[in-house]
């Protein structure tokens, strides 16, 4: 009897952890790449503008470092979420976000790592991105936080 209790709280606990995750969806509309490579690997820079549906939000940019001496097809990625400050001639607000990007896919996973003072919120959240179109990204940001949102 007591184990059916044990397996329905924990049950209980779970469901209500996992009905807790909201999601942010934005689109990285991408601008320009380009790459610089050295003895180590390749360096690329990906730019381009942030939109929430058809809205101009902010701006992005995006590192991604690759490693001669590692075989696989993926890279280490940097996204920086650049957001105008509200309060006139101040520096703008960021979210950064550090994960691996694979280049045969063009898939990301990561979580958010840093943030402004305004986004602290989002640290620790989860982030994917993955093609939308051959000029842009589906990226969306999972965790727990019911009534905020980026720009």
């Amino acid at each position: 009897m007591s184990r059916t209790l044990l397996s329905l709280a924990a049950a209980a606990v779970l469901w209500h952890g996992s009905a807790l995750a909201d999601s942010i969806s934005l689109t990285l509309s991408l601008k320009s790449i380009a790459g610089q490579g050295d003895s180590l690997g390749t360096t690329q820079h990906w730019d381009g503008v942030v939109k929430k549906g058809d809205t101009k939000v902010g701006n992005f940019y995006i590192l991604i470092r690759t490693d001669q001496a590692v075989a696989l097809n993926d890279g280490l990625a940097q996204l920086w979420l650049i957001f105008p400050s509200k309060g006139g001639n101040t520096a703008p607000e960021s979210v950064v976000i550090e994960g691996m990007h694979d280049y045969g896919t063009t898939d990301f996973k990561g979580s958010v790592s840093a943030a402004s003072s305004k986004y602290s919120w989002a640290r620790g959240a989860t982030a994917v991105y993955t093609p939308k179109s051959p000029s842009a990204l589906n990226l969306v940001i999972q965790g727990s936080f019911t009534g905020v949102t980026l720009p």
